[in-house]
């Protein structure tokens, strides 16, 4: 039986192995990875949820930033008065980048962050001649949707193996860590706060007075019974 690793551990050794692809021979932007891992662990835990959410919108992102590079060859190249590079970059970002940001208004693209995360992950390997055909729109936005979409399972991958008891065997003789402790405390106390809560309601309407003995010693036993299952190791 194993102990989970800590999360800087976990970190580290997710980490590393970046430098696997990171040969010049591929030409990877590995820098992606960590890209995506950082949009997802923004989010909050690296649920099916978050993960869906933020590769939904960095997909968006990286389908406008092939927009924004085709459009940029397009007006630089096809056109009857070729523009300057710098003129047919303004142009292209003017028209997709106010698109991309009004589709954040829909639930399902509302990660906004997101979209720019993916768009600049596939301008910044363009620009900077990464991919296995560097300079080229389509293998900059595979290199770098790939890269990006790792980065999202490696945030799953390292909030899963630091989590408390994934690595250890499921026996149900196996030692409790203190998880189950701290619910039957959580539970014990809901239960003490809604008899006192109880009672007091029934106090006020029944009014000022003493109560029957009887009544008064159940009560009084039950209370007991609850705050010792509090203090129960």
């Amino acid at each position: 039986m194993r102990s989970p690793l800590p999360m800087e551990a976990t970190a580290t050794l997710l980490a590393l192995s970046t430098i696997l692809i990171s040969s010049p021979t591929l030409n990877l932007p590995t820098w992606g990875i960590f890209l995506g891992w950082a949009a997802t662990s923004l989010c909050g835990k690296a649920t099916r949820a978050i993960m869906g959410a933020i590769t939904r919108t960095l997909f968006l992102g990286a389908c406008c930033a092939l927009a924004t590079l085709l459009i940029q060859d397009l007006l630089m190249e096809q056109t009857a008065m070729p523009m300057p590079e710098w003129a047919a970059t303004a142009a292209a970002i003017l028209l997709i980048n106010p698109l991309m940001i009004f589709m954040g208004r829909f639930k399902t693209f509302a990660v906004v962050p997101g979209m720019f995360v993916g768009f600049s992950t596939v301008l910044a390997t363009h620009m900077g001649g990464f991919g296995f055909a560097p300079g080229n729109p389509g293998s900059s936005f595979i290199c770098a949707t790939v890269m990006n979409v790792v980065g999202i399972g490696f945030s799953w991958a390292g909030a899963y193996f630091s989590r408390p008891g994934v690595l250890q065997a499921k026996n149900p003789n196996a030692p409790d860590l203190g998880g189950a402790s701290v619910v039957k405390k959580q539970q014990a106390a809901a239960s003490c706060a809604a008899a006192v809560s109880a009672d007091t309601t029934e106090t006020s309407q029944r009014g000022p007075g003493p109560r029957p003995e009887p009544e008064r010693q159940i009560r009084t036993k039950d209370k007991s019974m609850i705050h010792a299952g509090i203090n129960r190791p």
